[in-house]
């Protein structure tokens, strides 16, 4: 057993924007009883909340659990005496920045005639620390996200576009139709090294569980910082490693 267990979110450990579902949520209640674990994935903190905090028991053992949302550019630990989720920092971006990117959005999406038509919900996030595409909207069902680009070569083409305009931020696949957009040097790789200097554990005595470790996938930039990664193609892997670890 590892010090630290960090896993991702979407296809990691749950569906991409569903409710993490009950046998999961056993899983991990008995993982963070004996570890710490952290989570750190392109969602914000109100999505982490919907997608599997508040599907965890009363009595979990939050204060082993960190939260990253947003790649890593804001950071929460659970606070005993609030019993609520303390900030420890978050890295946002400036209007101006948001602007950039909104601007290099709407070019991009009109060079790659991209069709809007059938966008359910925000298409474009502003998650403060990131800014975040959903191909086909926040609210698409998830049966018609997974059809859309299973190989990402959709969003590969619109990456190399965006970062012909924005060379100075880190653009990423992530989750089954997203792109994340964050200030340069701000990936998960930058949130692991803020895990290092808060815990104090070493990097030997950590490990990486996601789907999105592919070049140019939101997991990717883990890599840089040596620490042992496993890939999962979806949660049903990544339940089975869980067993592995609570045995």
């Amino acid at each position: 057993m590892k010090k630290l267990i960090i896993f991702d979110l979407d296809n990691t450990l749950v569906p991409s924007k569903t409710v993490m579902d009950s046998q999961m949520t056993l899983l991990f209640t008995s993982l963070i009883k004996m570890t710490k674990v952290a989570v750190i994935s392109g969602g914000s903190l109100e999505q982490y909340k919907k997608e599997f905090i508040n599907s965890l028991p009363k009595d979990a053992n939050l204060s082993n659990l960190l939260l990253l949302p947003t790649d890593g550019t804001a950071f929460y630990t659970w606070s005993e005496s609030n019993h609520d989720w303390d900030k420890v920092y978050q890295e946002s971006l400036t209007e101006y920045q948001k602007s950039q990117i909104m601007n290099a959005f709407n070019d991009v999406l009109v060079e790659a005639k991209f069709d809007k038509k059938d966008v359910v919900g925000k298409l474009i996030e502003d998650k403060v620390s990131a800014m975040t595409f959903s191909a086909l909207g926040q609210d698409a069902l998830l049966s018609d996200k997974e059809k859309w680009d299973p190989d990402q070569k959709k969003r590969l083409i619109l990456k190399s576009l965006l970062e012909k305009i924005l060379p100075n931020f880190e653009i990423r696949i992530a989750g089954t139709t997203s792109i994340d957009i964050t200030q340069k040097g701000q990936d998960k790789s930058f949130g692991i090294r803020k895990i290092l200097d808060y815990t104090k554990i070493s990097i030997d005595q950590m490990l990486y569980i996601g789907d999105s470790l592919f070049d140019g996938g939101n997991d990717s930039p883990v890599k840089r910082t040596g620490i042992e990664t496993f890939v999962v193609k979806n949660p049903e892997e990544t339940k089975q490693i869980i067993r592995n670890l609570i045995q």
